[in-house]
């Protein structure tokens, strides 16, 4: 699958790769080395004009992990996200919070978003985890 995106993103995503959350890192821990139905994850990936924090390319599933800042930023993730969305991409945003207060409940949450779409079933919303 080819991406396309802006190229000054290219140096923009590995600096966001290097100095990542520790939320990030925490979820990061659970989403790499195929870990999650053995699929395929990327971290801080450029799509189309944005850099996202986690995409499983193949399931077209993209993971946002959104800190205080978002709560000022509403109606910018919104637009966000209803962009990516034209685009085919499913959107499951979590805040930093539920991945220290809960990350199990994230990681299995995520299992179960991925089971859904292997298995062609519609995402049921995941507003709990």
């Amino acid at each position: 699958m080819v991406l396309h995106y802006k190229s000054y993103l290219k140096l923009n995503s590995r600096l966001l790769r290097k100095n990542q959350t520790r939320e990030e890192e925490l979820l990061w821990f659970h989403l790499r080395k195929r870990n999650i139905e053995g699929y395929q994850f990327y971290r801080q990936r450029p799509v189309d004009k944005y850099i996202v924090d986690f995409i499983c390319l193949k399931l077209k599933l993209i993971i946002e992990v959104d800190g205080t800042d978002h709560e000022y930023r509403y109606s910018e993730d919104i637009k966000r996200e209803i962009e990516l969305k034209n685009l085919g991409y499913i959107v499951f945003r979590i805040k930093n919070s539920q991945v220290r207060d809960n990350l199990e409940g994230v990681v299995v949450a995520i299992k179960e978003i991925v089971k859904c779409l292997k298995n062609n079933e519609p995402v049921v919303n995941f507003d709990n985890c």
